[in-house]
């Protein structure tokens, strides 16, 4: 008995011995995909997942992981399975709800997302995550003050939640509100939470003079505007650009100095000029890897752009300007993101950073004017020159939304969303506008690629429309051989409905002043 059980303990141990090194495969497997998943590989990272979930189907962490990262991947049918099997081992953490409720963000179902939030809060009526994605769903569909009361609820449940605290400030229309909240962040981060301000400020390019400084604006200030020359070739070749995460071609995109778009000279950190694109579409200030590194700008901290290219990243660095100046106009600490620009120069500036400041981008003088507001009762100094314009000037509002100037115009009879986009040449339509109008004509294309946001995206189940009837602040345009494409999907863009990108094919033929206090622009013909 003694020999069967001492040969029934060797049996044992020779056998455990053989399965170790399987099971420390598995379990570096699993190290890696989880590396990978923090990393921001989440192709790489499902690969690891899969091949864990294959002996252990009912892991449930592992399944979130791998729901996520389809969610990441914008992978509609990986992402529907792998929630499902969450749900399936346990429909009662909240969890999976919120993640549930970005994803029917993302494709643009607020009322579903909105559902899913409120799911997730009452499973954890302690869930930040939940009360921010409610938040965020009614602001979009323009239900402020409810949006705000979620934020209200989590600054008064986390005080020194700084990320919450900006988000809460940039939201709010009450400026003693912001002022408090401004105090309030400089009380929880006493140097200014650097990284937080940055993150933050890159959302919304409306910043409190408390942080951004301008000088320099005694009288008002005229600066050249450049615009890119219409070279069909360099419009015809394009170039590929890559996925950072896994280095595969992602598509073709056209180059990014596409004709007409303006462009100013400025000196950053009292070193310059420098090229800046001038892009009302997109979000605060951005400038090339290669002017930071020229600089010597320090990071602080990682950043990504997600959506160009259908899904594709792009990663960046946090840094922060000491001073951009135009002309004699000087803005101080600016922060802004460190990124790859391919044919575009040495960066990328949103005008709406300088933020009380009058702005006016003046097609009919090739210019930019910056000048201060008139006091209540002062005789305002700029006078609109009528030699250079045609017809009154009609002032609109306008949607700031992330630094994003959204307004209204009627596409082919129809009042739509349009994101108003300096940085782009060409109008281009959703794809909605298609379903909405039948009467449109318009074929599949392929092979080609668009600018957007001052980046390059590639045109994904593109469209060429014959042409449309575009009415903006009341003048009618009949634009011709125009794209329609999925802009939600190109662009990442989570806010409002937008079923437009308005270039500047349109913009070039008014002048434009932008006042950012009240969220209005007056456009005013012109003879371009």
């Amino acid at each position: 008995m003694r020999s069967l059980s001492l040969l029934a303990i060797v049996a044992v141990a020779v056998g455990a011995v053989t399965a170790a090194p399987e099971e420390q495969q598995l379990t570096d497997g699993l190290a890696d995909a989880n590396r990978r998943f923090e990393q921001g590989d989440f192709r790489g990272a499902i690969d690891g997942f899969e091949s864990f979930l294959a002996d252990s189907p009912d892991h449930y962490e592992i399944l979130y992981k791998l729901a996520r990262s389809y969610h990441e991947l914008d992978e509609q049918a990986g992402f529907d399975q792998a929630i499902r099997r969450v749900l399936a081992l346990n429909p009662q953490r909240a969890q999976p709800f919120v993640l549930m409720g970005r994803r029917f963000q993302w494709e643009g179902r607020f009322p579903d997302a909105e559902k899913a939030y409120r799911r997730a809060l009452e499973l954890n009526p302690e869930s930040i995550e939940s009360l921010a994605g409610l938040a965020d769903v009614c602001l979009a569909r323009g239900a402020r003050q409810e949006g705000l009361g979620y934020l209200e609820q989590i600054v008064q449940g986390h005080p020194n939640n700084v990320p919450y605290l900006w988000m809460l400030a940039r939201s709010s229309q009450n400026r003693q509100r912001q002022a408090e909240l401004y105090r309030q962040i400089l009380q929880a981060s006493p140097h200014g939470d650097v990284v937080a301000k940055g993150r933050l400020a890159l959302l919304e390019a409306r910043w409190h003079r408390q942080f951004v400084q301008i000088e320099g604006l005694d009288r008002p200030q005229r600066i050249r505007l450049f615009y890119t020359p219409a070279d069909r070739k360099n419009r015809k070749q394009g170039f590929r650009f890559h996925h950072e995460s896994k280095g595969a071609v992602e598509g073709w995109a056209l180059r990014v100095a596409t004709p007409n778009t303006p462009y100013v000279r400025l000196h950053v950190n009292g070193m310059g000029p420098y090229k800046f694109l001038l892009d009302t579409g997109t979000q605060g200030v951005h400038v090339s890897r290669v002017l930071a590194k020229k600089l010597g700008l320090e990071s602080f901290g990682k950043s990504r752009f997600e959506g160009l290219g259908g899904g594709s990243i792009l990663y960046g660095e946090i840094v922060f300007l000491d001073s951009l100046q135009l002309g004699r106009v000087k803005v101080r600490n600016v922060p802004a993101e460190a990124i790859d620009l391919v044919g575009i120069g040495d960066g990328i500036i949103n005008p709406a950073i300088l933020g009380e400041v009058r702005v006016q981008i003046e097609n009919s003088r090739r210019s930019l004017r910056l000048s201060r507001w008139p006091e209540e009762g002062e005789e305002d100094p700029i006078r609109l020159e009528a030699s250079h314009r045609l017809g009154a000037p009609v002032t609109m509002p306008f949607l700031s939304f992330h630094g994003h100037t959204i307004i209204r115009v009627e596409l082919q009879g129809l009042v739509s969303n349009a994101l108003l986009d300096t940085g782009a040449e060409n109008t281009v339509l959703d794809l909605s506008v298609l379903e909405a109008i039948p009467a449109l004509q318009a074929s599949p294309v392929s092979g080609y690629g668009i600018t957007l946001q001052g980046l390059t995206g590639a045109l994904l189940d593109a469209q060429v429309v014959q042409d449309i009837q575009i009415v903006l602040a009341g003048q009618n345009f009949r634009v011709v051989d125009l794209f329609a494409a999925d802009l939600r999907r190109m662009t990442n863009f989570y806010g409002p409905e937008i079923h437009a990108v308005l270039g500047m094919e349109q913009l070039r033929h008014f002048d434009m002043t932008f006042d950012y206090r009240r969220n209005e622009i007056t456009f005013q013909r012109n003879l371009r």
